[in-house]
Order: C-alpha cells, then structure tokens, then sequence
C-alpha cells in the first residue's frame, strides 16, 4: 500500500513518513504482503477484523527492512522506530547535524552492512516489555519468535524463510533476504 501511494507521480513524496510494520521480521529479513481484492474484501465485509486476520498477523505487512529499503531508494532517512511504528525523514527537509541522519547508523555501524539496523528492531520491537510476546503475534506462530533474534543474520534468513514455507505464507506475502 505504501509503496503504491508512494510511487505514484501524481502525488507529492511527504516529507515525513509515519508507517506501521511487522515487527516479527527482524532485519535482514525482508517481509512484505501482497495485498488483493480478496484480502481488502474479507477485511471490510468482517465486523471484527480480528476474526479475519487474527490468526495470520505474522503475515501481515512489511518488516523494517522492507520499508527501509522501499523508501531509502526515495531518498528518506529512518528518523525513529518504536514497538509500532516507524518514522521516515525526506532528505533535505532538515539539517541532523552532519552524518547520516539515520537513527542508530552511526552508533552500530560496525560489523556487515545493516548490523545498526538490526541493533534498532532489537530495540525498538524486540527488547522493550511487553514485546516478548509481540502483542500477540508470538500467540499464533508455531515458532518460538526470540529465535528470530538469537540467531546470526544468515541464520534468521532460514529460520523465517522455512516458517514462510511451512505456514504457506507465500500464499499472500513474498519473502527474502539479503
């Protein structure tokens, strides 16, 4: 959804962006639902959303390192992270005092590239109470999530790879690592 509004000409890029993301991600993991007719008309037609979705939040929306990369090619800055959102900066709009502009890039910029993102989704989705059980996504995933975090990058690249499968989450979301 962002990324359609976003790539469309006729409208303005906003200067800050205020997005909601699937926290049980972390990076590198690259997330992202594919939305359809279907999914739009089995939300709007339920009184209660959370009968539809309920069982499937796992699936829902873009990881941090989806939207990151989405909207980095636009030329924004991650701003802020927290257990729900994140908040991205257009460049330019401004001054951060010199570096990057990106929250916690220069603070965990050792290691391979996208360690500091990493280090921000611990803080911001995995570390912070009462996020062990990620507002009840941990309660209908067959996978004990802090797997997830423990585990080095390539290694969190498997483990959310081989749930996607086992799930059938490519039924309605795409997957991949960097």
């Amino acid at each position: 959804f962002a990324q359609a509004l976003l790539s469309d000409p006729a409208l303005p890029l906003p200067d800050i962006l205020v997005v909601e993301y699937n926290k049980a991600f972390p990076p590198p993991v690259r997330f992202q639902e594919r939305f359809s007719d279907a999914t739009v008309a089995d939300f709007s037609g339920a009184e209660d959303s959370w009968l539809v979705f309920g069982k499937r939040r796992q699936w829902m929306g873009c990881s941090l390192q989806s939207l990151h990369d989405m909207v980095s090619d636009l030329g924004y800055s991650l701003l802020a992270a927290d257990f729900e959102d994140l908040a991205f900066l257009r460049t330019g709009v401004l001054d951060l005092g010199g570096g990057s502009g990106e929250l916690g890039k220069e603070s965990g910029g050792g290691g391979a590239a996208g360690d500091w993102l990493f280090d921000v989704w611990l803080e911001a989705a995995h570390c912070a109470a009462p996020s062990r059980r990620l507002h009840g996504v941990q309660n209908s995933a067959n996978l004990d999530l802090r797997a997830l975090a423990e585990e080095g990058w390539e290694d969190r690249c498997h483990v959310a790879f081989s749930w996607w499968v086992h799930e059938r989450g490519y039924l309605h979301s795409d997957m991949s690592c960097r």
